[in-house]
């Protein structure tokens, strides 16, 4: 994980507990933002909750709400305690669930689906994605939570100067509270003191925060540093890549790829013509939305008018995110359909994935359905008329036919001479027939000369060390640069090529070099 000199952003999280706070002091020491408890359990809502919320407000500070989490209760109970508190507030940070206490005998496994079941309903009432608050003693306690919730952005609570690398499957933290005795003027006796990168780290998160048109106001390039900000997490959101804000090789390449596919000039730098491209042709919610790409419930989440089609037919209120909510209805509904959209009984319908793929969609839109090209019928052949003779006006002597010159006969083929050894000559071999190879197709010598196929390759790689917790984020990124560095060198000398450069590429030579062969063998 991030070192704690990464936290460039001071914040603190107070309760009724910090008692009366002068929040313009508080802003005068540098705090930035502010997480204020709101509830605990299914009934229980802090006393100074709004007072500190107003205050916080009129400092002028970015506020966010956390909620003390009792799973001995249902997790709907919790959520709906919450969620009641946030509706009474405007707030600017993610909500955020503390999970740092459990009843005797609940199991990991348990105690997951308890947190995914408050976030999701947190989640869905919100329309935001919700941050979870954990310490790392308690995760290693319910066997670091089966890594089944390292899918959410982490608020660790750690009192030492140095994390390990990863915990419960994060290999990130969004903000670190590191004390729970802090000093702070405006504040009588300790208060937990925090951490963040960037307040776009905890404001970016929201879904409220996404625009879909976002103003230009600079160029974004590979830097040394990176770039970093809600314009880079726009744009990475645009691309389908990671959104962690952060402009490296990465991002870099994946706008040269996009820039090529969009028959502009790679540079791998979005200036305001790319920009433009990017953002400016949003489709308004359209209700005959054709299916263009498999739907699924992801971080971030998907969003569009396609979204929004589908929340329609699935009778859920429409805001264009596939979030859990979503996911859960159209589960429902797969269980309960075929994939001719025909209702059946639980079990017996599509298999619940929660998410559209093409056969999800043609069941819940058979009108969408491409139609089969019927086979025209040939129309029967008229006799051509036969033109009537007449007779020329000054008839002329026709010309005598010259004699037609013999044609040399076409040498019959020779037959095949008897072996001198009597033996009767073997017939024509046939061909076998050749397996079915899926990868016969493939010229490999291109693709391992291509830089795209080589750079997703280590990408890859990158990526399954660091989910797995072998290699630390920020080393990663550094190899990452590394083999792109190391890409532009092979292509300077002719070793690699790229294939979106206006020159031929080899995959264009060996197709041209196949069909001259096949020319030569058809002559």
């Amino acid at each position: 994980m991030q070192p704690m000199s990464a936290g460039k952003v001071k914040g603190i999280d107070v309760s009724h507990h910090n008692g009366a706070i002068n929040w313009s002091q508080v802003k005068s020491a540098g705090v930035q933002f502010v997480y204020i408890k709101a509830t605990e359990g299914r009934t229980y809502t802090d006393p100074t909750f709004l007072t500190n919320v107003k205050g916080v407000k009129a400092a002028g500070l970015k506020v966010g709400a956390y909620h003390f989490a009792n799973p001995a209760n249902r997790a709907s109970d919790d959520a709906a305690n919450f969620i009641n508190a946030l509706k009474k507030i405007d707030y600017d940070l993610m909500p955020v669930l503390d999970l740092e206490s459990a009843p005797t005998g609940m199991t990991a496994a348990q105690l997951v689906a308890w947190a995914k079941d408050f976030l999701s309903r947190v989640e869905a009432a919100t329309g935001k994605r919700a941050m979870i608050y954990t310490g790392v003693w308690f995760a290693n306690k319910y066997a670091g939570f089966n890594s089944a919730l390292a899918d959410r952005p982490l608020w660790v609570s750690y009192y030492k100067t140095t994390l390990p690398s990863s915990f419960a499957g994060w290999t990130k933290w969004t903000a670190w509270q590191y004390t729970d005795s802090g000093k702070i003027v405006g504040i009588s006796g300790n208060v937990d003191l925090n951490i963040a990168e960037s307040l776009d780290d905890l404001l970016a998160d929201t879904v409220a925060a996404y625009d879909a048109n976002p103003a230009f106001h600079r160029a974004l390039s590979l830097t040394s540093p990176y770039m970093r900000g809600a314009d880079v997490k726009a744009v990475q959101e645009r691309l389908g890549s990671k959104p962690d804000g952060i402009f490296g090789p990465k991002t870099k390449a994946d706008v040269e790829m996009w820039q090529a596919h969009h028959d502009m000039d790679a540079t791998g730098a979005v200036d305001e013509m790319t920009w433009r491209a990017l953002f400016n042709h949003e489709n308004d919610y359209d209700k005959n939305e054709k299916y263009h790409r498999s739907l699924s419930y992801t971080i971030p989440m998907m969003r569009g008018a396609d979204v929004e089609r589908l929340q329609g037919r699935l009778k859920i209120p429409i805001n264009g995110f596939f979030g859990p909510k979503t996911r859960e209805s159209l589960i429902m509904w797969q269980e309960r359909h075929d994939a001719d959209g025909n209702a059946v009984e639980v079990g017996k319908g599509l298999r619940p994935s929660g998410g559209v793929d093409e056969t999800t969609w043609f069941a819940l839109f058979p009108d969408d359905r491409p139609e089969e090209p019927t086979q025209p019928q040939p129309e029967p052949e008229q006799p051509a008329p036969q033109p009537t003779p007449e007779a020329p006006s000054n008839p002329s002597p026709e010309p005598k036919p010259e004699p037609e010159k013999p044609q040399d006969p076409k040498p019959e083929p020779a037959e095949p001479a008897p072996a001198e050894s009597g033996e009767q000559p073997e017939p024509p071999k046939e061909d076998k027939p050749v397996k079915n190879n899926p990868f016969a197709c493939i010229d490999w010598k291109a693709r391992l000369r291509n830089r795209w196929f080589l750079m997703a390759v280590g990408a890859f790689i990158l990526r399954m060390l660091t989910s797995h917790g072998l290699l630390d984020q920020a080393i990663a990124n550094e190899y990452e640069q590394y083999i792109n560095e190391i890409l532009d060198l092979l292509m300077f000398v002719g070793i690699v090529v790229d294939p979106t450069s206006k020159g031929i590429s080899d995959d264009q030579k060996s197709e041209e070099s196949a069909q001259e062969k096949a020319q030569e063998n058809a002559q």
